[in-house]
């Protein structure tokens, strides 16, 4: 038997022990991180967070429905800078790409389909939503005044990214919907106006406004086509289905104040304070399914069939959202997201 030195013996341990912390560390499996989360074709959905008014913080998640990971602060890892100040809504571009209106710094991202920026738009006043028709993008916008009637939709022109025209309307710009040739534009939530905006897509002027019965706030289209517009006026909440003609087909009565109306198939959702409401409008009457506290938005996952709740419980520390039985609105899973998640894109 070859007998080594002490020092020999030594050396080969070393040896030993640093080939097997080198084999360890070839056969370990990282966990996949945000980007692997998100991924460019991962299938799932985005969360839109305010983050603090005057914070600078607001932010995107995604969650992939695939893995049931979560990943937040997208826009930032994307982009090496922050988003910026009140994250107020995210939509989908004709090329793929995404708009992300930022409230309080006046601005909208442009991103591809990976959420790095393609351009920024700055000379906007006070954006709120944005949606895209042809080679335009209709940014609605509370403008420079007092926050109140009239205010504005901006017309941005998408071969160059630049406001083209600006579209004066009686109301206090907020939500859009484009159905045909029309846009849709409800009232902010705190004004008392009865009128929904409407403005000609073909000609970018505006059309005479609708007269309801409330303050439209919240505007949504079911899968059957069918335009469906939650108001509110003390006493006498409604939801209401608007016709071809843009006229009041049918009026539905509601128990208190509507927000973030969302169609999941032919199945209404929306808020009323931390309650989520949902009315099959083909038969049934509106029903409460689930009430969650610091309930701030509301949003649906359409390809898997479910609700997302979305909660706030301060703006100086991160929401949750919580997937919900589209049914029943038990809670299925939930997940950490930004501060004020508001909004929910399906990707």
């Amino acid at each position: 038997m070859i007998t080594l030195p002490p020092f020999r013996r030594a050396a080969i341990g070393l040896s030993l022990t640093a080939f097997l912390l080198l084999l360890l560390g070839c056969n370990t499996v990282d966990e996949p991180g945000p980007n692997t989360t998100f991924g460019p074709s991962a299938p799932g959905f985005f969360i839109v967070n305010e983050g603090r008014f005057g914070g600078g913080n607001g932010e995107v998640s995604f969650f992939n429905t695939q893995l049931g990971r979560e990943a937040n602060d997208l826009f930032a890892q994307q982009n090496q800078r922050p988003l910026g100040d009140v994250a107020q809504s995210m939509s989908r571009l004709p090329d793929g790409g995404y708009a992300i209106v930022v409230n309080n710094s006046n601005k909208l991202e442009r991103t591809d389909a990976e959420l790095r920026s393609r351009a920024t738009v700055t000379a906007l006043q006070s954006p709120r939503y944005a949606v895209a028709n042809g080679s335009s993008l209709y940014v609605s916008e509370w403008g420079t005044g007092n926050f109140a009637p009239p205010s504005q939709v901006a017309v941005i022109n998408l071969s160059n990214n630049t406001v083209s025209t600006r579209v004066s309307l009686p109301v206090l710009a907020e939500q859009l919907l484009a159905v045909g040739n029309t846009l849709l534009v409800a009232n902010a939530g705190f004004v008392s106006r009865d009128t929904l905006g409407r403005l000609d897509l073909s000609t970018n002027s505006a059309l005479p406004p609708i007269t309801l019965t409330g303050t439209p706030v919240s505007l949504a289209q079911d899968a059957t086509g069918r335009v469906w517009v939650a108001c509110r006026k003390s006493g006498a909440h409604v939801i209401v289905r608007l016709d071809a003609a843009f006229a009041v087909a049918q009026t539905q009565p509601l128990t208190g104040a509507p927000s973030d109306l969302v169609a999941l198939g032919n199945v209404l959702y929306w808020r009323q304070g931390n309650a989520i409401w949902r009315w099959a409008v083909d038969g049934g009457s509106p029903a409460q399914i689930s009430v969650r506290p610091n309930l701030y938005g509301l949003g649906v996952d359409g390809p898997r069939g479910r609700v997302i709740a979305l909660r706030a419980p301060s703006f100086t520390a991160p929401g949750f959202a919580l997937r919900l039985d589209a049914t029943t609105g038990a809670a299925i899973d939930s997940f950490t997201v930004g501060v004020g998640p508001n909004g929910v894109l399906v990707r």
